[in-house]
């Protein structure tokens, strides 16, 4: 398998992780079935119920990734309140597919 993703930006721990696990080595080296997740999360499974249909892309922050998404961060300060690895968002899975 070959990494089709540029990996030089992130830190190199996990880089190694990426590079040592069968499972990550296989993600980063073939393109997404899909980006956007529709009803994926039962937060907006309820907004289904008032007929909205909302589609969720979760990604790193740019301190993760590399590469910033979103450029309004540092002047909205969000990124100080970033909920990217809060609840099941800590698990390295989880991180991994953000990337």
């Amino acid at each position: 398998m070959s990494i089709i993703y540029n990996l030089s930006r992130l830190d190199s721990a996990t880089r190694n992780l990426i590079l040592n696990t069968p499972k990550y080595l296989k993600w980063f080296s073939q393109k997404p079935d899909a980006m956007l997740r529709i009803d994926g999360s039962t937060k907006v499974i309820k907004g289904n119920k008032l007929g909205y249909r909302t589609a969720i892309l979760y990604l790193a922050p740019a301190n993760i990734s590399g590469v910033n998404v979103c450029p309004m961060a540092q002047l909205a300060q969000c990124f100080k309140a970033c909920l990217n690895s809060a609840g099941r968002g800590a698990m390295t899975g989880v991180q991994m597919s953000r990337l």
